[in-house]
């Protein structure tokens, strides 16, 4: 969560207390976790904006670095198959 609020801060040049200030907070009080709540963004975003007040350029800016950081890793599997 802070990692993505960081580099949220980094795109907009501001400070991260400041996006905390914004809506994070709100998201924790919203959500059971704020982790949750940007798990949810990448499948239906309009839940969460309903509930916190953030402008359009936050929002594009975290979206934006959820989908680059909370991206399912590839997995690889293997199978031995005898014949």
């Amino acid at each position: 969560m802070h990692l993505i609020l960081r580099l949220t801060a980094f795109t907009l040049q501001c400070i991260v207390v400041d996006l905390y200030e914004d809506f994070a907070w709100d998201l924790y009080d919203k959500f059971e976790h704020a982790y949750d709540a940007l798990r949810l963004c990448l499948t239906d975003p309009e839940i969460v904006w309903s509930k916190i007040k953030i402008t359009e350029e936050q929002k594009k800016a975290l979206i934006l670095n959820i989908k680059a950081r909370m991206q399912a890793a590839p997995t690889k599997m293997r199978a031995r198959i005898n014949l």
